[in-house]
């Protein structure tokens, strides 16, 4: 698949900030995010997309300095963080050394082709200390929802549907992880439901039409800036998948502490 295909130009996710009390898996993200972020200092957001997580943070943590940075140039221009726009085959990231206190990667390391190279220039970057925040979808497991639809639908089904160039098992990712970095604490999530609705609707948009549609109303990717905020709110995929995701979050909430069927995990990690 060629780099054009794969990181489509109709892929955004949003610049609307997380409503931290929500009932919903991105409100799950953003409360753990907050909770591991210092008060004061530097944040980089590494594949910050619109910028939804870093508005979200502007909002709570208003002493800290924020950066972002993405491969993608955004839609509107930033106006509580700085962004920068790297290139795809960064192998270094433009921040000078030791510079950020603390650095967040939700749903941003499946994406990358050289995982490890990614964590290595995010170790650079941060301070004797510092710390790293992600949430990283664990579609590797051994039994997985995804390794079946995989087997139906082709290996590179969620390379197509949703730019996963990685599929890591929870061992994988720890074994990636200490070459740089120690885990100081980890939460899971996407238990049975929510990881078979996530796995069964990224193979769903395998089909063109019903992947523009979602790309057009998914109510968790909502551009601030938009002519007719909160519109996507209103159509029946878009309800639907509120509801869908409102499962899954009262399933990861009651199973954070359980490993097993988890298909994600929220970590943070201090840099060795």
């Amino acid at each position: 698949m060629e780099d054009s295909d794969l990181y489509a130009d109709d892929h955004h996710w949003g610049n609307r900030r997380v409503n931290v009390g929500a009932h919903d898996l991105p409100a799950l993200k953003a409360r753990y995010l907050l909770a591991h972020l210092p008060v004061t200092g530097r944040v980089l957001e590494v594949g910050c997309g619109g910028g939804r997580l870093l508005n979200t943070v502007a909002a709570h943590r208003p002493l800290l300095e924020l950066h972002g940075c993405d491969i993608r140039p955004l839609r509107y221009a930033p106006a509580r963080f700085h962004f920068t726009l790297v290139g795809l085959e960064t192998a270094v990231l433009p921040y000078e050394p030791a510079s950020f206190d603390a650095v967040v990667m939700m749903d941003a390391l499946e994406h990358f082709r050289d995982p490890t190279g990614a964590l290595h220039a995010t170790r650079a970057v941060l301070r004797p200390g510092g710390q790293l925040v992600s949430f990283t979808p664990l579609e590797g497991q051994r039994l997985s929802f995804y390794r079946l639809y995989r087997r139906v639908l082709g290996d590179d089904l969620y390379v197509r549907t949703k730019e996963h160039v990685q599929s890591f098992s929870e061992a994988d990712l720890r074994r990636l992880l200490e070459q740089n970095f120690q885990v100081v604490d980890h939460v899971y999530a996407y238990h049975l439901l929510g990881h078979l609705m996530d796995a069964t609707l990224f193979a769903l948009l395998a089909t063109p039409r019903l992947r523009r549609r979602f790309w057009q109303v998914n109510p968790f990717y909502e551009e601030a800036a938009a002519s007719s905020p909160g519109a996507r709110t209103q159509s029946p995929l878009a309800q639907a998948l509120r509801a869908a995701n409102a499962l899954a979050y009262a399933e990861s909430q009651a199973l954070h502490g359980v490993s097993w069927g988890a298909a994600g995990i929220l970590f943070a990690a201090v840099a060795r």
